[in-house]
């Protein structure tokens, strides 16, 4: 399949996944949502793929929701653009392969959702913030999603020195 948005490659058995929206910080539109969705499906197809690689071009990883395509939605349009985004992330959790995000920068909104339904997270430096501001706004997937089978085998990497409140609880 030709995608607009993304980017999939194959290397040997690694399959990646990068969000190629990098004037809009990668931000997510419906368009980008299901052709996420269409490539993770086409990398589980390919048998020699062992693992995914999933990160963004430019200095964000996922910098959220679109906006200016969210606020022209009506109500049924938007109810189908988060049942995508949360079908883009049931497949991540529920794929065969494991999933690496290579988070290169933003994070927020539904890019934070996208990392935490990774398997694993490698953070470079540039990796800030992370933030799931639409939490408080009730728009993310309730948290019984989260529980996958995976989900207790999550690991987060990220370099020392930039996180000032990790140590707190």
């Amino acid at each position: 399949m030709i995608f607009k948005n993304i980017l999939v490659e194959k290397k040997n058995s690694i399959g990646i996944i990068t969000i190629n929206r990098s004037k809009v910080l990668n931000a997510l539109n419906i368009e980008t949502i299901n052709e996420i969705t269409h490539g993770i499906k086409e990398l589980e197809e390919d048998k020699k793929i062992r693992v995914v690689i999933l990160t963004g071009l430019g200095k964000a990883f996922i910098a959220g929701a679109d906006i200016s395509q969210m606020k022209n939605m009506t109500p049924i349009e938007a109810k189908e653009f988060a049942e995508a985004g949360h079908n883009m992330l049931f497949c991540i959790e529920n794929s065969r392969l494991p999933f690496i995000a290579a988070v290169n920068g933003y994070a927020l909104g539904g890019g934070c959702e996208t990392l935490m339904a990774c398997d694993i997270v490698i953070a470079a430096k540039s990796a800030n913030p992370f933030a799931a501001e639409d939490l408080s706004k009730g728009a993310a997937r309730p948290a019984v999603n989260r529980a996958s089978p995976r989900s207790s085998s999550r690991v987060f990497l990220r370099s020392p020195g930039r996180c000032r409140n990790c140590h707190r609880q």
